[in-house]
């Protein structure tokens, strides 16, 4: 108490500078000596970054598009099973080295393990396509369970390793096999399996990401079929059958939606639900719209019709249960744009226009309920093409 408050701050500095020596520690503001090392530390880390990951993964690249090459090949002097086998033979030894670098190389491991999944496929695919022969026919009985049982090991190997990117790859090669066999009732069949599969997964194993890549992959795999199936020389021509294919896509659509509403609310909407989302307003609603139309002429109004019950519904419930603003709008949106075409295909010109503005009206009232100014902007905007489209068309009131 007999020291002012300046000399006992200088005291205790004093004090803390011969602790400071004491110690070997370096005084403020003074670089200290270990620099070298952590430069060299960073150095070794960026030399492993590219030694392990980036030229591994080149190779491992290089070596699965040469192993597809090669089984690709007519081979017209082998026996038509031999490519088949050769190829599992590479995909067990890819697997293999995978699992014995799990440890010390871990990344390099899961790139070998997705491109022993890929080489187990194409091994399989071998036995139907590309060969001089074939060995097994694509239209016998024992093809699509093949197929099948491929897909069901590579999404094993994924959910035991526990990584959403194998589980990626074991959902291409499920698309792939659906489109290889290629009748109308498989592939709705297979589609509707990997939706189901990857919106449990996601919702199971808390992978936000896989179940908008599945429903890419899927709503994928549905256009190409229903173009023809060009992955198997088809010519471009729209799919007629069978005639539930387009219900089937709705119901796709659904259970993608409807994968949100299970999960635990959110403060805020996740990304990978408004990506989700859209993919399955844009890629999903859209498919269905060119199918129905070019294919489906008579029941294209009806079928609108139930979309536009889906998309509102999906709106309705997301709001009710999320009071989330994005999701909500992209599903209104998309099904009063559903409700529009059945509009446009049922009432004539210029009764149409009627419906239509009628139809704002309801769109309105959606805004207020959900608190949405992009639909009120949206649907203004609609309102105005309405009414130029009368005008151009329409010479007097």
């Amino acid at each position: 108490h007999e020291f002012s408050a300046s000399e006992r701050v200088a005291r205790l500095e004093s004090r803390l500078a011969r602790i400071e020596a004491h110690l070997g520690l370096a005084p403020e503001g003074v670089p200290s000596a270990p620099a070298p090392v952590a430069s060299q530390q960073a150095a070794d880390e960026l030399e492993l970054e590219v030694g392990q990951n980036w030229f591994a993964s080149v190779g491992i690249v290089v070596l699965a598009l040469g192993a597809g090459y090669l089984l690709a090949q007519p081979h017209a002097r082998l026996p038509a099973a031999m490519p088949s086998v050769v190829g599992l033979a590479v995909a067990a030894g890819l697997f293999f080295v995978a699992h014995t670098w799990e440890r010390s190389f871990e990344l390099v491991a899961g790139r070998l393990r997705a491109a022993g999944m890929l080489l187990l496929h194409c091994a399989i695919l071998r036995l139907f396509f590309f060969g001089a022969q074939t060995a097994i026919s694509i239209e016998s009985p024992l093809a699509p369970a093949l197929l099948a049982l491929t897909v069901v090991i590579n999404a094993a190997i994924a959910l035991h390793r526990n990584s959403p990117s194998l589980t990626g790859v074991a959902l291409i090669t499920g698309s792939s096999s659906a489109l290889a066999v290629g009748s109308g009732w498989w592939v709705m069949a297979s589609v509707l399996a990997l939706t189901v599969f990857a919106t449990a997964v996601t919702r199971q194993r808390r992978w936000p990401w896989l179940a908008p890549v599945g429903a890419a992959i899927v709503l994928v795999t549905y256009v190409l079929w229903a173009v023809g199936n060009p992955a198997r020389g088809g010519a471009f021509h729209f799919v007629g059958e069978p005639l539930y294919a387009p219900i089937a896509l709705l119901l796709i659509i659904l259970v993608l939606g409807a994968l949100p509403l299970l999960a635990p609310a959110e403060e805020s909407e996740e990304p990978s639900t408004i990506v989700g989302t859209l993919i399955g307003c844009a890629l999903g609603y859209g498919a269905f719209l060119v199918h129905t139309a070019a294919v489906f002429p008579k029941a294209f109004a009806t079928l609108n019709v139930g979309a536009s019950a889906l998309f509102v519904g999906l709106a309705v419930v997301y709001w009710n249960k999320r009071h989330r603003h994005v999701s909500p709008f992209f599903y209104a949106m998309t099904g009063y744009a559903a409700l529009s075409m059945a509009i446009i295909k049922w009432a004539p010109v210029p009764e149409l226009f009627v419906w239509l503005s009628l139809e704002s009206l309801m769109v309105v009232t959606t805004a207020i309920w959900f608190q949405s100014r992009a639909i009120v902007v949206a649907n203004f905007l609609i309102y105005v093409a309405i009414v130029l489209a009368y005008v151009f068309i329409k010479k007097s009131e």
